[in-house]
């Protein structure tokens, strides 16, 4: 037969073991807490709420939205030099095959649209 005084030692091992493990699980619970709020949940910073995002390709055309409380002036240049300006989001007469570099101001903006890459995409 079990010793009374060792069944009781084991369980009280058992607890601060259970007790152990449920402080553990508490700290990790608020780490990933404290990780969410200060790095996850924020905004990122600048006047767009939500970067210029494609949501419509066609094949001469694309389709671009943000959200933004201020009007925004849209260009692309393609790989020959050819500058195109959004209208409404919109972006018409592109030719098909083609890489377009593109850039988005809040207020417009002296600098010209980063070039495009020479190469042609199949």
């Amino acid at each position: 037969m079990s010793d009374p005084p060792r069944t009781v030692r084991r369980l009280r091992v058992a607890l601060v073991g259970v007790s152990m493990l449920c402080a553990l699980l508490v700290l990790v619970t608020v780490a990933a807490i404290a990780y969410w709020r200060l790095y996850l949940e924020q905004p990122t910073p600048g006047p767009f709420e939500r970067r210029p995002y494609v949501v419509r390709l066609g094949p001469t055309s694309a389709e671009l939205k943000w959200r933004i409380d201020q009007p925004i002036e849209l260009r692309a240049v393609g790989p020959d030099g050819g500058s195109f300006t959004a209208r409404g989001g919109r972006f018409d007469g592109l030719s098909p095959g083609v890489r377009y570099g593109w850039s988005a101001a809040a207020a417009p903006s002296p600098r010209p649209p980063i070039p495009a890459p020479t190469s042609h995409s199949a």
